[in-house]
């Protein structure tokens, strides 16, 4: 199909609308479940998920929601829905009539996508008065309710190569989260002009002490991310100018259960 042919714009464009307005129908119907003052962020994202027009995405595998206060339910849903029904939409059409044959393109798409997920996600953290920092090997934000000063957690980590994190001696990208790689002895690189220093893992509070990445030998990467990283990880190999993850059997089984 090309996107020059009317039709397919008029097709994508129509999915599109029906896929947001149940978006935002969701919120709404979400906001109704909460006639007290406040909530938390965990209780309201858990009934969203099982919204009839979101659940069919399968959103709760491996669902992980920080018990964020949320006092403010209604003007929350204010924003998300301006985020989805205006934002996310232009953002779509102009790639749809922008002259951007590649938009089908899995490279074009995730870029949108990553962009999209970017917005709605600095949606909700200013909205929660959530820190902004983010990890400095996997790019996952810090998980606190607090802004000044403090140290830096997040419940669960990225797989590296989702923010481009590559093994050195190959350019494959790689699969583990941070909080497994402080439990060895691997290294990672500071470029510093005209040299690089390379560091173990462990040792990151040298250069990171803001961070607390705890050391976790057995850790895993949640489901959705493991499902991120095995269905786009030819996009991200492109994008990142890398070698594709090495994935794991099992990762690849999960992908297709889901599917």
């Amino acid at each position: 199909m090309k996107l020059e042919d009317g039709w397919v714009i008029t097709l994508i464009s129509e999915e599109i609308d029906n896929v947001l307005s149940g978006i935002t129908t969701a919120l709404r119907d979400t906001e109704a479940c909460f006639t007290e003052a406040g909530s938390t962020f965990k209780k309201w994202a858990m009934k969203f998920a099982l919204h009839r027009s979101i659940s069919a995405h399968n959103f709760l595998e491996g669902f992980v929601a920080e018990d964020f206060a949320l006092s403010d339910v209604k003007g929350f849903t204010d924003s998300l829905t301006i985020v989805v029904s205006e934002k996310l939409k232009r953002d779509i059409q102009v790639a749809l009539h922008g002259g951007n044959s590649n938009v089908l393109d899995e490279t074009a798409t995730i870029e949108l996508y990553s962009k999209m997920k970017k917005d709605v996600a600095q949606e909700i953290l200013d909205h929660l008065g959530v820190c902004n920092e983010v990890c400095p090997f996997c790019n996952v934000t810090c998980h606190l309710q607090i802004t000044g000063e403090h140290t830096h957690v997040a419940t669960s980590h990225y797989p590296q190569g989702v923010a481009g994190g590559r093994w050195a001696d190959s350019e494959d990208l790689m699969p583990s989260p941070c909080t497994q790689l402080m439990a060895t002895d691997l290294v990672y690189c500071i470029e510093e002009e005209p040299m690089e220093i390379w560091k173990k893992y462990k040792d990151y509070k040298t250069d990171y002490d803001s961070w607390n990445i705890k050391p976790t030998k057995a850790d895993e990467p949640i489901h959705y991310w493991k499902w991120v990283l095995s269905t786009f990880n030819d996009d991200f190999a492109r994008i990142y100018n890398a070698k594709p993850a090495k994935i794991p059997e099992e990762w690849i089984k999960l992908h297709r259960i889901w599917l």
